[in-house]
């Protein structure tokens, strides 16, 4: 038998037991973490916001400005036991210094932030029609289970810890139930940019008339315009469901900011995350040397031919008068 012939066996049964292992580690992370009150001094810090909005270039500056938990990709091969990789594997007295490059929201040095989707698959369907979930949908075994492994990664962290995914913002009702301590920073960005930037992640992941990446409920309704007005749609109702749903949360847990305002001043924005944090009773500390430049360069979202661009203003103008980013 050739070498070629055994070695698609030989990744089916790695695959396999691969899936294994994290399902038992998920297993005793939910029986240990259920037992886990929760805490203001190790709160879930959740980025909220529309896909290319920025919110990966905030997660860098979040997790380089303080001295607090992160979901990075070390924890991801073993996503099952994160907190496991956690109390075992950081190296808390080598951090690496964030370069805040990325590539559509991922990261390549293993103690990056990373969006961490296998973590979130372990509590939420992996179904690109099943991206926004609902009341119904916070069952007491997903709530309980989502529960225990934020709170033992937390307590792993010895602190409060964020997170940031494209997909949470349409999961927030399950993730307000389970977390009640939970705290989220809702993040916009210009309307047209935005589009812009998710008509270009459309195009680089092949179909620009497919949808792509987070996908509120009744998209469906919308699959007969244009791509530009899908994607000017697809931001307004996520930053829509985004100020619902915090308008269920007390107004001390939760606070706003805008990519302009990042990128023209990070070093002020993390003065009012801090603030933010701090007067909700979350006790959070700088890092000694933080790697904070003064400002970013303003990007426009990216480059579209000319009748993508022309779609694209029509569609922002048509906007006009609707909730929008």
């Amino acid at each position: 038998m050739s070498a070629r012939a055994l070695t698609y066996p030989l990744r089916v049964i790695r695959a396999r037991t691969r899936s294994l292992i994290n399902r038992l580690l998920h297993d005793y992370e939910v029986r240990r973490g259920s037992k886990l009150a929760a805490r203001d001094d190790r709160a879930p810090i959740f980025v909220i916001s529309p896909p290319r909005s920025g919110s990966t270039l905030f997660f860098q500056l979040l997790v380089e400005t303080f001295d607090i938990g992160w979901l990075a990709n070390a924890h991801l091969e073993w996503h099952g036991g994160a907190s496991v990789i956690e109390r075992r594997r950081h190296p808390r007295d080598a951090r690496t210094r964030s370069d805040f490059t990325s590539r559509h929201g991922d990261t390549e040095a293993a103690w990056e932030p990373s969006e961490g989707a296998g973590f979130w698959y372990r509590f939420f369907p992996k179904d690109p029609d099943r991206n926004e979930l609902l009341a119904e949908d916070a069952t007491p075994q997903r709530v309980g289970a989502l529960r225990a492994a934020v709170r033992l990664l937390a307590d792993a962290c010895n602190g409060p810890v964020f997170f940031k995914n494209s997909l949470n913002t349409l999961r927030l009702p399950v993730i307000r139930e389970a977390l009640p301590e939970a705290r989220y920073i809702h993040l916009s960005r210009d309307l047209e940019v935005n589009a812009r930037s998710l008509l270009a992640g459309r195009i680089a992941n092949g179909d620009v008339n497919a949808w792509w990446s987070a996908t509120p409920r009744g998209a469906e309704a919308h699959d007969h315009e244009t791509p530009a007005e899908q994607v000017v749609w697809q931001v307004q109702r996520i930053n829509e469901v985004a100020r619902e749903q915090l308008a269920l949360v007390a107004d001390a847990n939760h606070m706003s900011a805008t990519y302009e305002e990042l990128v023209t001043d990070p070093r002020g924005t993390m003065d009012r995350v801090e603030a933010f944090l701090r007067a909700s009773g979350v006790p959070v500390t700088r890092r000694a040397d933080p790697n904070i430049p003064e400002r970013f360069e303003q990007r426009a979202g990216g480059t579209l031919a000319p009748e993508l661009e022309e779609q694209l203003r029509a569609a922002v103008t048509a906007s006009h008068g609707r909730v929008d980013g």
